[in-house]
């Protein structure tokens, strides 16, 4: 009985770990990885956020020497962080579809750039439908590889296997 009741509680705690994990990483560090890539997305628009509360700083003066504006040099850290975010959070495995946030973000400047729209409504709903249609583009990408990556997997265990049945 005693042997029983050990066991119970040994699959009890394995189910419970395995709660905490998620292909073999944690939960919560994804969790973690996750919001630092929503950051990521966000801090491209600091700028933005630090000139609607008036908050500034004192740039440094090489920079302020040369003109720069106080909202075009917090954009330029925030331009140099986002990547460095992304890349960190990506090695705790943060949730795919997370990543739809700092795509988004991205679009949606590129779209500001390359057209040099001020019509924030059509351009917000350009990088939307793009972030979407790359996100499935590379969702099937991933799919496509992962089937042809089995087959071949299943491919070499036959072989494998007809070649066992050879030698006996």
């Amino acid at each position: 009985m005693k042997i029983k009741k050990q066991l119970t509680t040994r699959r009890l705690r394995d189910r419970l770990d395995e709660q905490h994990t998620l292909d073999g990483t944690n939960v919560s560090s994804r969790v973690i990885a996750s919001l630092l890539v929503a950051a990521s997305g966000i801090l491209l628009y600091s700028d933005k956020i630090f000139n609607l509360l008036g908050l500034t700083f004192e740039i440094p003066e090489k920079f302020s020497s040369t003109g720069m504006p106080f909202e075009t040099f917090v954009w330029l850290w925030a331009q140099t962080l986002s990547p460095l975010f992304i890349i960190f959070a990506s090695l705790l495995k943060p949730f795919r579809y997370v990543y739809l946030i700092p795509l988004f973000c991205y679009l949606l400047q590129t779209y500001t750039l390359a057209f040099d729209s001020q019509d924030f409504t059509y351009t917000s709903l350009y990088a939307i439908g793009t972030a979407i249609l790359v996100f499935v583009i590379l969702e099937l990408l991933k799919r496509f590889f992962k089937r042809s990556l089995q087959a071949e997997i299943e491919s070499m265990k036959e072989e494998v296997l007809e070649n066992i049945e050879n030698v006996r």
